[in-house]
Parts: C-alpha cells; structure tokens; sequence
C-alpha cells in the first residue's frame, strides 16, 4: 500500500471537515484525513467538529473489502482524565492491528475476544460488599416480607461481615475467613457465643451469598460457609452456648388489668389509634405486623372472619381468623371504615403505624413479665396460649389460632380444611372467652366448654 506522509502532531490538530465531504444527496459525511506513520491509519473529522481515529484494513476473506475498525476518540494531549487518544497512542495502535493483520489474525475479531476475557476477569473481581449489595439485597428485598427482615439484613452484613471479608475477592474467600466472622471479639467473648442468634442469621447470610456467586459462575471453590458437616465442627453446639428465650409475656391473670390500663390511653374515644391496634392485636393472637397492615380487603364483617392471606405476613398458609364482637368494633370505629378500603389502622397524619408504638406499650405502662423484663406486643400470643391452657382448652385449636402448624398433627388438620378454616367453630368459642377474660376479666366457667374432653372446665 501507498504510504502516506508522515504529519506531525501539529499538523494533525489543525486538520478539519473538508466542504467538499458530501454524499450524491448533498449531506455532509465524514472527511477522513491519512496521517502515515502507521499504515491505514486515518482521523476522521465530521462537520459538527468532531474527531476520531480509524484504522482500516484488508478483509482476511481475500474479497477486496476494506474493515474501518474504530481506535477512539483525537485528543491533541494526553489526560489521566480522559481516554481519547494521541497521534502517538493511535499511530502504536494502528501498527499493533497491522501486526495481526499480517499474521492472519482479524484486529475487530481479537479485540472483541480481549474484551469479552477483560469482562469476565473483572466480573471475577468483585468483592464480597459488591456482591451483597448490588445483588444479594436487592434480592431478598424483593422477598421479605417487611422492611424490618430487610434493615435486619443489611445492619448484621455491615457489622459483621464487611469489616472482616467484605473487601475480599469473592473466589478469595476462604473457611478460615467465615470463622474469623464467627469469632470476632464481642461482649468479652466472641460473637457466636455473645449474639449466638445474630451471629447463625451472620452465617447464613454469608453461606447463601456465596451461593449465588458460585450459582452465577462468579467463584469456582467449595462454598467456604457451609454449616452442617463443616463449620459445627469448629464451634460448641448452640444448645451449650445459647439458651433460647421467649419474647416476654404478660401474665394471663394480669391481662384485664393491662386491658384497662391501655383502654384508658384512648382520650378522647379514637384519639390513640395506636391503642385499638394493640386491643386488635389481643383480640385476635395476632402479630404486631399483622395487625398494623391488616387490610380491609381481608376482612369480612358481616361473617366476623379475618381471611389471612398466605404469604403477605409471616405465614405461608391462608388463615380465617374469627372475629370477636370487641374486635368488630374495633374496626367500626376506624376512620378507614368509612369506604372501607386499604389499610385499617392509621397514625392521625395518616401514615403506617410504626412497630414501636405496640411494642413499647406495656413498658410506658409499666407492664412486665413474670421473669422481670418488661412485656411487648408480640408476647401477647404466648398469654393467650398459657391462659388457654390454664382453661384447659383444645390444644389443637388453641395453636390453630396462634396460625401454627409445628406438628404433624396440626399439619393433618390444616390439610383437611386448606383455606385456613379448620377447627373455626371451636376456635370462635375459644376467642369469645378470651374477650370476656380480656374485657371484663370473667373466666366465664359456666359457658366454657372444655372442648378436648367433652366437658364444661372446672
């Protein structure tokens, strides 16, 4: 090929879009300026002002064709801020893409190949932080079912895990790392001993992480996180370092007394809507997340049922709930009763109810349970199922209506009536004593029907 003058760097700032750059149709096309020092090397100008270089080449298929293959944009002076190019950087690169040229190597075809093994080097760099948050959260975000199990996740990975392998290479990740995690200094002790719970839920975070990045073909290594068979076997039984502790629980004979107390609270009628949350929540053995974002699509007041649907809160199962005649009036006197639509209870401004304002409730009251510590809302499931058992009541019933299916028994009857209706009528009648027990604090052992034995409770 004819080679061409050799312009200096000078000359080659100074070169422009020609007039005479046109189309048959009169439209301006680019003009292309050879600049020698590298065989096929051009810097395109457009009539906008524009400038960048090309490197054209003979087709490696013989048919005559000439390939323009793009070498970035014209810079007349280097910059660690930019990435255009010099008349000396272009000048390498156009005698690099000939040097391929000649050994029958496609420049465009090699340059797409390094390209694709740079991106998947990076994508092989990311760290353990990059992952969890551009992927893993977003992730379970989408999941949960409240933002609570969401802030839960993010604040045990910020404070656990990231300082420890959060700017390590994911396929850097080793075993011994995931036990530095577990063994971290907390409390005078390490974290898995200190915060057993934080630091299982820290662990298996970890472990479905990495999960992930091996599903996405992001680390080639064992997962390094793996309980079972694995890391246990560094670390005591749970059992011997973790004694498993109850939300606390106002005492059943104490129940009318706090019924009272927080009653009390709403002054004027309808002022504290945070309060006939929390009567729902008795009435109903509901958790404070439920009953906070109960909706009026799932009540129905004319059957006195609360249809629970699976999966919105923490069970996965649909749920009918009986309604005692407190509860529906409850739900009367809701300024969201009006059209009956949306979100039951409100906060005066309109907003959700926040989780603190149940749960502080028999603190600010000062109520506690039978071991000192001050009760909450959610324990007041565990006074329902002690009063019922103090009654005597169908035990299967009773945990029914707490929505629980831990044994297989429950699970039979759950089966036999799927839409959450099973033992409804017995459950109704235990529901309705709880009223009275909770409202007027009357046992009421002339109605209560023992219905596990057939009997009336003594």
């Amino acid at each position: 090929p004819r080679q061409s003058k050799i312009l200096s760097a000078r000359a080659v700032s100074e070169l422009r879009w020609r007039i005479t750059s046109v189309d048959k149709k009169g439209n301006p096309i680019p003009t292309w300026h050879p600049v020698g020092g590298a065989t096929g090397l051009y810097l395109q100008c457009t009539k906008e002002g524009g400038k960048s270089w090309v490197y054209r080449y003979s087709s490696l298929a013989g048919d005559g064709k000439r390939i323009p293959m793009g070498l970035g944009t014209y810079t007349y002076k280097a910059s660690k801020d930019s990435e255009a190019t010099t008349t000396a950087q272009a000048r390498l690169l156009a005698q690099h893409c000939a040097g391929l040229r000649s050994q029958g190597i496609d420049p465009r075809s090699e340059r797409k190949r390094l390209e694709s093994a740079a991106a998947a080097a990076a994508s092989k760099a990311i760290t353990f932080k990059q992952y969890a948050e551009k992927d893993f959260v977003p992730l379970r975000a989408k999941e949960y079912k409240g933002a609570a199990q969401v802030r839960r996740l993010k604040q045990l990975l910020r404070d656990y895990a990231y300082p420890i392998i959060g700017n390590l290479i994911l396929e850097d990740i080793e075993r011994h790392h995931v036990v530095a995690v577990l063994k971290q200094k907390s409390g005078g002790t390490t974290f898995y001993e200190d915060k057993h719970d934080a630091a299982k839920r820290t662990q298996n975070y970890i472990q479905q992480i990495l999960k992930h990045t091996i599903a996405e073909g992001l680390r080639i290594k064992p997962n390094p996180a793996v309980w079972k068979d694995d890391l246990e076997l560094t670390f005591p039984k749970s059992s011997k370092v973790h004694k498993v502790q109850n939300r606390p629980a106002l005492n059943w004979r104490k129940l009318h007394d706090f019924v009272k107390a927080v009653t009390a609270l709403d002054d004027p009628k309808g002022a504290r809507p945070d309060v006939q949350c929390m009567m729902f929540l008795i009435l109903t053995v509901s958790r404070s997340e439920e009953a906070r974002h109960v909706d009026w699509d799932e009540i129905d007041v004319a059957n006195k049922v609360w249809r629970v649907p699976g999966g919105k809160y923490k069970s996965e199962n649909n749920w009918a709930i009986p309604l005692c005649k407190e509860a529906i009036k409850i739900l009367k006197a809701q300024p969201s009763a009006r059209h009956k639509e949306g979100r039951v209870f409100s906060r005066l401004d309109g907003g959700p109810l926040y989780s603190a304002a149940l749960s502080e409730m028999p603190k600010a009251l000062g109520f506690k349970a039978d071991d000192g510590r001050y009760a909450v809302a959610n324990g007041f499931r565990r006074t329902f199922r002690t009063w019922g058992q103090a009654m005597e009541f169908n035990n299967e019933a009773a945990e029914l209506q707490m929505k629980h299916l831990n044994t297989n028994a429950l699970k039979q009857v759950y089966i036999d009536d799927p839409e959450g209706w099973a033992l409804f009528d017995r459950r109704k009648q235990i529901i309705d004593a709880y009223e009275k027990w909770a409202m007027k604090g009357d046992i009421g052992s002339d109605n209560v029907v023992d219905l596990q034995r057939g009997r009336k409770a003594s």
